[in-house]
């Protein structure tokens, strides 16, 4: 038993002239209508209009054939009218609703095997087991069961608009032939209906749909959709078909198009005939390139993380040492507390953090608020020395004599020559500056 679904591609055609003749073609075979050719172009209401009712005729129209009758059981679900009529205009009122869909209907068709036919009550159990495979349980639906071919197959025409909340189904996220394959294996199952020998899914004992691998062929080739590209002189393979024989199994086993998208790491090829494979050792020089690259990457980021390790530690031990019990000297900075001020910085007594500040750094010059303060100023002698090695003051005559006075005691460098002969005169003849 197989399941597929019949696509409404419209390349060239409108909607409604390829529904028409695929429904004349579905409705009299005999005639050998074409599917794919142009005609005249109609409006979308129309081409909807015509998919519903040429669908519709053809899963329930019963037509004599030659020797037999073409339909022999036909039924509908998910309407509130009676007649078949009112049932296609009910269908296509409700697919009408949908803005983001221009086509939601959907046609798949269910095929026994040569030999094979279901009573009525099979076919509606069929169609249970699909319309529940496919999420679609209550949806509007006409079917009909043809015997006009060898094969007895069941047509299945279903709105995927929801008749309550309006809005179209996506049938398993969009991978709606997945799902009738599914719905094929418990069929089978469910009715004791053969297996086509490359059934893509099988209904185990314990009751778990699981998916199959292809059967191998008897010659033990590998499988083909089509013609492989010819093997190259010396035996090497094209990149064409490496990429077709790698890519085949994982796409095969995809459910989402998020899975066929996510390839897994190639496999390097065992292959190799009459000489060196050419793509084999692109693959390992291309390897050793990617291998050897990550061992750079790695190797520096345990140099950085080892050189960050030892930073942090000479931080630790800076911090420890200068938070140190050891009473402040006079000539530093560990009597003040730095408070930092967007592009400022206010120097505060430590035991009077919350008072105002001594003095303050604004980068290109040191303001001393308590310029009458001796251990201020020597603090602020000392961030200037250590900022710019040499510097000058400004300020009234008292504070540049406190200036002089502790530059000659601590050895602060002064940059101006006014107050050098001062300068001179308090360190002495025999003064040395200390530290």
């Amino acid at each position: 038993m197989i399941g597929k679904k019949v696509r409404n591609p419209g390349h060239s055609t409108t909607l409604r002239v390829r529904v028409q003749r695929l429904a004349d073609y579905i409705d009299c075979p005999e005639r050998g209508v074409p599917m794919d050719r142009a005609g005249d172009a109609h409006d979308a209401h129309d081409a909807r209009s015509g998919r519903v009712e040429r669908l519709a005729d053809d899963a329930q129209r019963p037509e004599a054939g030659p020797t037999r009758e073409k339909c022999i059981h036909a039924g509908a679900r998910g309407f509130l009218a009676t007649d078949r009529a009112a049932r296609k205009v009910e269908m296509l009122g409700l697919a009408q609703v949908s803005a983001h869909s221009k086509d939601p209907i959907g046609h798949y068709v269910l095929s026994w095997q040569q030999g094979e036919q279901p009573t009525p009550a099979q076919v509606e159990e069929a169609v249970d087991l699909l319309l529940d495979e496919m999420e679609l349980t209550g949806h509007q639906v006409f079917y009909g069961l043809h015997v006009d071919t060898d094969n007895v197959h069941l047509h299945v025409m279903v709105n995927r608009v929801h008749p309550t909340s309006r809005q179209v189904v996506q049938s398993n996220r969009g991978f709606d032939l997945e799902a009738v394959h599914r719905a094929v294996a418990r069929i089978e199952h469910a009715q004791g209906w053969r297996r086509e020998a490359r059934g893509r899914y099988r209904m185990h004992a314990d009751g778990a749909l699981r998916r199959e691998p292809y059967p191998e062929p008897q010659d033990g080739r590998p499988h083909r959709s089509g013609p492989h590209p010819p093997v190259r002189a010396g035996g090497a393979k094209s990149a064409e078909r490496i990429a077709a024989e790698a890519s085949a199994p994982w796409i095969r086993s995809a459910a989402r198009w998020a899975d066929a998208a996510q390839a897994p790491e190639p496999a390097e090829s065992s292959e190799a005939s009459d000489g060196v494979e050419p793509h084999a050792a692109r693959n390992r020089y291309d390897a050793g390139k990617r291998n050897a690259a990550r061992a750079v990457r790695e190797r520096q980021q345990e140099e950085r993380t080892r050189l960050n390790a030892a930073q942090r530690a000479q931080r630790s031990a800076l911090v420890a040492s200068e938070a140190g019990p050891a009473a402040p000297h006079a000539h530093d900075l560990r009597g003040f507390v730095a408070i930092v001020y967007d592009r400022r910085v206010d120097y505060r007594r430590a035991e009077s953090a919350s008072g105002w500040p001594s003095f303050v750094d604004r980068g290109r010059e040191i303001v001393v608020r308590a310029d009458r303060d001796p251990d201020a100023v020597r603090a602020a002698l000392h961030l200037a020395t250590q900022k710019w090695g040499r510097f000058r003051v400004e300020g009234d005559a008292a504070y540049q004599a406190l200036c002089v006075r502790l530059a000659a005691e601590h050895g602060f460098p002064l940059g101006h020559p006014e107050p050098q002969a001062a300068l001179q005169q308090a360190r002495g003849p025999t003064a040395r500056p200390s530290a």
